[in-house]
This record gives structure tokens, C-alpha cells and sequence, in this order.
């Protein structure tokens, strides 16, 4: 459950409101089905309360859905990881694709595909953008599948995500030039980006000298 110190104290707010909006309810309507003021649920969307495990069931309970979809998903309880790529889904359009035998995980290539409405420039730019990071992993990845990268090289790669990787750090990768494209006019239409893409970034900082503790 989280707290105040938490970095996922909103997600719960959030996502009751999705799912009150799936169901139709108002918040007056929710409120009551659960027992609870239309100022408490109110004050849980926003984040400015948040409810304890047996008011998250009970609410869960309300709209018919699993408690799992309201909490912080661990990826490291199966359950909590399949939940963690349906919300990935829902905001990037990642889909489960069986692939000459192979269970697989591909993005969608429809903008819209999967989502009830048409998507906002700010939506199709997030989407964009985690396709291009994904590309840039894939390739970094293949480096290290072929024996250019040791692990601990390639886990460094991963935990200076996204600060600190320039172009030393990409390792040949080129963009997809329509990709590219596509994101610069988004990026315009949105006036300010909504996440940071894979090209530069700012200069990684050098590491200290690692002290042998042995």
C-alpha cells in the first residue's frame, strides 16, 4: 500500500477514476455503493487521501474489478507483472503476438489500435517515443547477446537510463529516420516533449574509481 513517501502515491487516485469511468459511476455514485462520502472519493482520485486495504477492496469489490488493478504492481509477483503490461498496453499499445511458435511481445503499429478513442498528440508522442526507446534497448541488447558487452556493462547501461547515455552509449544506433520525423512534428505540436527520447543525452558523468573492499 503506499504512503506519502511513496514515488506511486497518484496511481491509485488515477486509477480508481478510470475504472468509475468505465463503470459510469459518478463519485457521489461510487461513494455510495462503497459506504463512503463523495468528498472521501473525491479526495482519493486526487491524492490527497488514500484508501486503506479494506476500503481499496471494498472499492475494487464496487467496480468489479480486481483489487491487483488498483494497487502498485510488483513485477516481481507474476500476477503484478502481467498487470504491469496492461497498463503498458493501455498507454503504449505493447501486445502479447504469437510469432512462428514464439509468445511475443510487439507494439501495435496502429496508433489507435486497442484504445476507445483517437489518441491526443500528447498520447501518440509518449507512444512514439517508448517505440524508439525500445529499439534502442533492442539494439543495445543484440550488442550484448554477441559478446561485445560483459553483464555488468550491460546492467550499467540500464541503471544510467535515461540520464547519462550519449552516443558512446549507443553503440552505432541509428534512429528510424520516419520515426524521427514523426516525433519532431508531434514534439511541435505538443510545443514541450512529455518524455525524454533516445537521442543524446547529457554527458555521463565519470564514475569513481571502483576501491577493491576484499
Amino acid at each position: 500500500m503506499p504512503d506519502k513517501d511513496s514515488l506511486f502515491i497518484h496511481s491509485i487516485g488515477s486509477k480508481i477514476r478510470l475504472y468509475r469511468k468505465y463503470r459510469g459511476l459518478t463519485q457521489k455514485e461510487l461513494g455510495d455503493a462503497c459506504g463512503l462520502n463523495e468528498s472521501t472519493i473525491r479526495n482519493y482520485e486526487l491524492g490527497n487521501r488514500y484508501p486503506d486495504k479494506q476500503t481499496l477492496t471494498q472499492i475494487a469489490d464496487t467496480l468489479h474489478i480486481d483489487v491487483f488493478s488498483l494497487l502498485d504492481p510488483d513485477p516481481n509477483d507474476p500476477t503484478g507483472a502481467i498487470h504491469v503490461l496492461f497498463d503498458i498496453e493501455r498507454c503504449y499499445g505493447l501486445i502479447p503476438k504469437e510469432i512462428d511458435g514464439r509468445l511475443c511481445l510487439v507494439l501495435d503499429q496502429d496508433a489507435d489500435a486497442g484504445v476507445k478513442k483517437t489518441l491526443t498528440p500528447s498520447e501518440k508522442l509518449k507512444r512514439l517515443q517508448f517505440q524508439e526507446s525500445l529499439a534502442l534497448w533492442e539494439h543495445v541488447r543484440k550488442v550484448y547477446d554477441e559478446g561485445n558487452l560483459l553483464d555488468e556493462e550491460y546492467d550499467d547501461w540500464k541503471s544510467a537510463w535515461p540520464d547519462f547515455i550519449d552516443k558512446d552509449q549507443m553503440y552505432g544506433y541509428t534512429p528510424n529516420p520516419e520515426i524521427a520525423n514523426k516525433l519532431q512534428k508531434l514534439q511541435g505540436e505538443n510545443k514541450t516533449t512529455a518524455a525524454p527520447d533516445s537521442g543524446a543525452k547529457a554527458k555521463r558523468k565519470r564514475k569513481p574509481e571502483k576501491q577493491d573492499t576484499d
